[in-house]
């Protein structure tokens, strides 16, 4: 049986990296990982100590994998808690593992693999299904806000509920009358966005769950996700399996109207984007992300340009991204929303600086 030799200074940076890979993007969760990424970090699959790291630090939860397909999909693990730190120590056996200790393998692996990107602001992304991809994408949020604070992406921008409000505002424009319906969806829809951070803490109340469990089930309605105790449901999923959380927000009358208002807003988004099905057929989840990645890269497309014209150093995350300097919002909001025409678009701005989280 195959042991490392830690003493070896080869060994113990290649553990050192598997060990920052790990804790950067994994946890209690199950998680995508893309092979080439891991290849990077773990060194080639049919190495002695790869499979060893691999061995120690990943719990395999589907192996199946699918490339060239609709939906692709990677294969999927969580982190080895036990195994990692048994690494850990294995490197270090005077030393406790903390908090700090962790970051800074996080900041060390990743820094070393795209310092590069980092520092010129030159990102390699992968354009699929209307986004941009790349993999310190996955990097879990705090240490990724760490990492690109060092190399000065302070500034965090996001387009504040960005799905619904694109799906209201094409709902809106697509409907051919003001209907009591129309008017009913409407008014659901101004009255979600204009207390959104409320109404997520409404749901995270009704099915106990955490905040960021709340806004991911939300989402996921938005584009066709289900409520219900099918094992193969996404949102049952998200609650821990747990039939009476699910059950609770399918009793939730302010989660029934916002729902109802999707339904309709679908209905009027696949007529005015000339969606054509089987008869019988519904809008999958699939075709309704293909509409609303269109639009959100648009939107997207209208911003980094003008940060390009700015000479702006920024990366891309979906509908957010950092950059290193502070935007004239007000300027950028106006522009956004004239070409646009995306009146209701609004963007959050935060600063992360190191100091703002102890390690």
């Amino acid at each position: 049986m195959y042991t490392p030799n830690f003493n070896d200074p080869r060994v113990r940076k290649k553990c050192f990296k598997a060990l920052g890979f790990v804790y950067g993007i994994l946890g209690k969760t199950e998680k995508e990982c893309y092979s080439r990424s891991m290849d990077r970090f773990f060194g080639q699959g049919q190495g002695n100590l790869s499979r060893y790291l691999k061995a120690q630090l990943l719990i395999p939860i589907n192996q199946h994998y699918s490339f060239g397909q609709q939906p692709s999909q990677c294969k999927t693990y969580k982190l080895n808690s036990a195994g990692a730190k048994r690494l850990y120590n294995n490197l270090y056996p005077k030393y406790t593992f903390t908090k700090k200790r962790k970051t800074e393998l996080v900041l060390s692996a990743w820094e070393e693999e795209y310092e590069p990107e980092l520092t010129s602001g030159k990102f390699e992304y992968t354009e699929k299904s209307n986004r941009y991809w790349h993999t310190l994408q996955n990097i879990n949020s705090e240490d990724r806000k760490q990492l690109f604070s060092k190399y000065g992406y302070s500034h965090i921008y996001d387009i504040k509920a960005c799905a619904p409000t694109l799906i209201a505002h094409l709902a809106s424009a697509y409907a051919p009358k003001q209907t009591i319906t129309v008017k009913r969806m409407n008014t659901t829809f101004d009255k979600f966005l204009n207390n959104t951070q409320q109404f997520r803490q409404h749901i995270a109340s009704v099915a106990n769950c955490d905040y960021a469990v709340a806004k991911k089930i939300i989402n996921s309605l938005f584009a066709g996700a289900n409520l219900g105790c099918n094992k193969d449901f996404d949102t049952l999923k998200l609650l821990g399996y747990s039939y009476d959380k699910m059950n609770a927000l399918k009793a939730d009358r302010e989660l029934k109207e916002l729902m109802s208002a999707i339904a309709k807003a679908w209905s009027l988004i696949k007529v005015g984007e000339q969606i054509e099905l089987a008869p019988g057929k519904r809008m999958n989840s699939k075709q309704k992300w293909d509409v609303y990645f269109s639009y959100e890269k648009a939107i997207m497309n209208v911003i980094t340009d003008y940060m390009d014209k700015q000479y702006v150093n920024y990366f891309i995350e979906h509908d957010g991204w950092s950059c290193n300097v502070q935007l004239d919002l007000d300027n950028l909001l106006g522009i956004a929303r004239s070409k646009t025409g995306i009146n209701k678009l609004e963007i959050d701005y935060d600063y992360f600086s190191p100091t703002n989280t102890a390690c």
